[in-house]
């Protein structure tokens, strides 16, 4: 291969033949994360002739916050090999009026596959509302602006229950150990005069008015980086064994979707991302590996799980 060469290392790989193929059928370029997840529009991303092979890291920055936290209760949900669910697993342990139903059902002690995908079913309005406080709890979202998202959500809630919601959020019993996380984070930005490191050792600044947002900070840019060495892996693996796939969409937060001619190439692409990823976890060495399960599909909607919609 010759450096300068603007074809990519597949297409400098490839038989001639299919390298015509490639040249011949170009595929359209789109900005997928503007792409809203509902199935009539995802049905329109087909792979053609070929196959999608898609794999994600699953909860590639809770795992980044579990590992480096040391918090029990993201271990519990993230790293414990329990099907937890978080949001049911927050409506127990914040939502008292609620947890003794969503327990009957999810068994927090012992959750099962069958039980959660049950409580998932007969306690939505439940999960729901738990939903919005664990993401925007996530981000640092104070009780005043989670009392709005609920209220504009159709929550009739008063702000005082919603600020008893948070509290127990950020509690001992959920998540106190990353609250003291927090503090030793912000400790170092101080002793730094504004910078730290991320969980791989890059540094970077802090700027004053991001301070609150240190934890998301950190765990994406940890999390980039990890999804950066985890593709690097599957590149060099596609270069070495001559798989024919090309990217469709390399970096998608915490997913990557190829493109394969065949289902031959496709198995062997897929046997590349996982092997990619056990390769990911020898090099990082963490206490929590990384998953992902890599499946091959024909459009978007088969592994993106597409959200409810409606044309009304």
């Amino acid at each position: 291969m010759k450096r300068g060469d603007n074809r990519t290392v597949l297409e400098q790989l490839v038989d001639p033949e299919y390298d015509a193929y490639i040249t011949a059928h170009p595929r359209p370029k789109i900005n997928i994360q503007q792409v809203a997840k509902v199935e009539p529009l995802l049905d329109v991303l087909i792979a053609g002739d070929g196959y999608f092979v898609d794999q994600d890291i699953s909860s590639l920055e809770p795992t980044v916050i579990a590992e480096l936290s040391g918090d029990k209760t993201y271990k519990e949900i993230y790293a414990s090999g329990k099907p937890h669910d978080p949001y049911l697993y927050t409506a127990i342990k914040i939502m008292p009026w609620a947890a003794d139903k969503v327990n009957a059902i999810y068994n927090i002690d012992n959750p099962t596959k069958e039980s959660v995908a049950k409580a998932k079913k007969e306690c939505k309005a439940e999960r729901k509302m738990a939903k919005p406080i664990f993401l925007s709890g996530q981000f640092k979202a104070g009780p005043r602006r989670q009392w709005r998202m609920l209220r504009l959500d159709g929550h009739d809630m008063d702000f005082d229950t919603v600020k008893k919601m948070n509290e127990a959020f950020w509690g001992d019993e959920m998540f106190g150990d990353v609250v003291r996380w927090e503090e030793e984070l912000l400790g170092e930005v101080d002793f730094n005069s504004g910078w730290m490191t991320n969980g791989l050792g890059r540094p970077f600044i802090v700027m004053k008015h991001k301070k609150r947002d240190v934890i998301n900070i950190q765990s994406q840019s940890t999390g980039h980086m990890i999804l950066d060495i985890w593709n690097y892996h599957l590149s060099t693996l596609v270069d070495e064994r001559r798989i024919k796939g090309v990217p469709v969409v390399e970096d998608f937060h915490d997913e990557r979707v190829w493109w394969a001619p065949t289902m031959e190439d496709a198995l062997a692409l897929k046997k590349a991302m996982e092997d990619s990823t056990a390769l990911l976890n020898e090099e990082i060495a963490g206490s929590i590996p990384f998953k992902g399960e890599v499946e091959i599909c024909k459009t978007f909607s088969e592994f993106k799980e597409p959200d409810e919609w409606t044309l009304t």
